[in-house]
């Protein structure tokens, strides 16, 4: 007699998997496999560095903010250089106001688009219970 979360393992390893996630399932990878799959470490280090990156940033502004108010630095150690730059911003809205809308639109269209892929890290939905068969759960009687 097979227990109810053998059987889950039975269908998961069918054809609903793919190739890779049904040779995890029973265990079986190559190494050629196994170094081209996309561990759960590699996901869990890539959100936890995300939070990091966004704190950084947080406290970059923070302390950027202080600096342009004239904020004392505390005796110690560490101080920052800072080196101020200008820069100049070729926006849509900044080109229009020279060139007019319609011209910044046609130049814009004799540019090849750019590819840009983004990664979130998303916790996967679990696996739904099979709560009876297709029959409506009626076991043939």
């Amino acid at each position: 007699m097979q227990h109810k979360s053998d059987n889950r393992i039975a269908d998961m390893s069918s054809e609903s998997l793919d190739p890779v996630s049904a040779f995890w399932l029973h265990g079986v990878l190559t190494d050629e496999m196994r170094e081209n799959c996309i561990t759960q470490d590699e996901l869990l280090r890539l959100r936890d560095l995300k939070a990091q990156v966004r704190e950084h940033n947080q406290l970059r502004d923070s302390i950027r903010d202080k600096v342009q108010r004239g904020a004392p630095f505390e005796a110690g150690e560490l101080t920052l250089e800072i080196h101020e730059s200008k820069q100049r911003s070729f926006s849509f809205k900044n080109l229009s106001r020279l060139l007019g809308r319609k011209r910044v639109t046609e130049l814009r269209d004799q540019i090849k688009p750019t590819t840009c892929i983004n990664l979130k890290v998303v916790r996967k939905d679990p696996p739904e219970e099979d709560h009876g068969s297709s029959d409506g759960g009626n076991d043939g009687f």
